[in-house]
């Protein structure tokens, strides 16, 4: 299991702790559940912050992986390879002049 799908589960849950604090701690023991609600409440933007890097960086060495070339699979060139053509591009020119 992928650990940014184990981020965003736990915000889902952190969601759901939450919802069942407040509605226990109203009835039961008044204030310290709501904040104890409240504490947990705080935590999901985290998790799915979290799992929306850990997605991003999955996808980023997936795609490194599986390209052996700076080529991807629509025929553009990778985002470093584009940059050092361009600065060598830049470089040629000026010693041209």
């Amino acid at each position: 299991m992928k650990l940014s799908t184990i981020m965003y589960a736990l915000g889902f849950l952190s969601i759901a702790v939450s919802a069942t604090n407040m509605l226990s701690g109203k009835r039961r023991t008044g204030e310290e559940g709501e904040h104890n609600a409240l504490f947990i409440g705080e935590w999901p933007p985290t998790f799915f912050i979290l799992g929306k890097v850990l997605e991003d960086r999955e996808r980023a060495l997936q795609r490194a992986s599986s390209t052996s070339t700076s080529t991807s699979a629509t025929g553009l060139t990778a985002p470093e390879d584009l940059a050092v053509s361009v600065t060598s591009a830049l470089g040629d020119q000026s010693a041209t002049r």
